[in-house]
């Protein structure tokens, strides 16, 4: 849903007025929990390769995690 549509409707159904700075870090912060954000995604990949360690006595597991990356790029991960 776009922002003006988002401020509308928050307008028009409970007579809220917000500036657009604060609509689009609202919007950015739902999106962010809906779909959660890159860093939290990679720490789960870091949790999830400690847990294959601990179970699996047999099985290598070998990521590279490249840190300090561009936040208008996403983040790598090589295996």
């Amino acid at each position: 849903m776009p922002v003006k549509a988002m401020k509308d409707e928050l307008v028009s159904n409970l007579g809220i007025k917000a500036n657009m700075k604060k609509m689009y870090r609202a919007k950015k912060r739902a999106m962010d929990k809906l779909n959660g954000n890159y860093t939290d995604s990679y720490q789960r990949l870091r949790d999830y390769a400690q847990i294959l360690r601990q179970r699996n006595l047999d099985v290598l597991v070998k990521m590279k995690f490249v840190s300090g990356f561009d936040k208008d790029r996403r983040p790598t991960l090589q295996l």
